[in-house]
């Protein structure tokens, strides 16, 4: 599943609220094409296991997975 609306503040601090609550069980910093990036993998109630790659890009926060 792809979106390009901006993943909001919110999103972002609930993405880091199942990381703590052990919904999220990875996470790793990395770059693409120079741009920081994190990976997430989440366990979402109704999807199942799904990867979070969430980066900054012109002070937005965006999301894909």
């Amino acid at each position: 599943m792809f979106w390009n609306a901006p993943l909001t503040v919110t999103n972002a601090k609930a993405y880091a609220a199942a990381l703590t609550q052990g919904l999220a069980t990875y996470a790793r910093e990395t770059t693409v094409d120079g741009l920081p990036m994190i990976s997430v993998r989440v366990r979402l109630p109704s999807y199942g296991v799904a990867w979070v790659d969430c980066w900054t890009e012109c002070g937005k926060l965006y999301g894909e997975w």
